[in-house]
C-alpha cells in the first residue's frame, strides 16, 4: 500500500498522467458438483474444464447437462472446453466462491481509472 502511494505521488510530482487498470473481473459462483474424471482433464479449473478427447468431454457434459461445450474456434482441435453453467463452478455442490473465468459480463469489464491530484 505505502509503496503504491509513494509511486503514484512520485509520478504525479514529475508531471506524468497516471492511469490505473487491472485484469478483467471475478464473479461469485455456486458449486454444481465436481466432475469425477480423475486426472484425465487437461485443465481442471473451477469454471472451465479442458479436454483433449471428445468422448470424455461428452461424458462430462452428460453428467453436467447445463454446462456448455465450447467449440474450438480459434483454438487447437484437441483443446475442448466444457464451461460451467451460468454463475456455477465445478466444485462441491452448494459451495460458494469468488472465481475467475467462464462466461459472464464481469469477464468483459476492464476497469480504467485516471488518478489526479485534487486542486485546492
Amino acid at each position: 500500500e505505502a509503496y503504491m502511494a509513494g509511486l503514484l505521488d512520485m509520478l504525479l510530482d514529475k508531471g506524468f498522467r497516471v492511469f490505473l487498470t487491472s485484469d478483467h473481473g471475478n464473479t461469485e459462483a455456486e458449486g454444481c458438483g465436481s466432475p469425477a474424471e480423475g486426472a484425465v482433464a487437461d485443465l481442471r479449473g473451477q469454471r472451465v474444464r479442458i479436454y483433449s478427447d471428445t468422448a470424455l468431454r461428452e461424458k462430462m457434459k452428460t453428467a453436467f447437462p447445463s454446462a456448455s461445450e465450447w467449440p474450438p474456434v480459434g483454438l487447437p482441435d484437441d483443446y475442448l472446453p466444457l464451461i460451467a453453467p451460468n454463475r456455477k463452478a465445478f466444485v462441491r455442490e452448494g459451495d460458494r466462491l469468488v472465481t475467475h473465468g467462464g462466461i459472464s459480463i464481469e469477464e468483459l469489464i476492464v476497469p480504467l481509472v485516471k488518478i489526479e491530484r485534487k486542486e485546492t
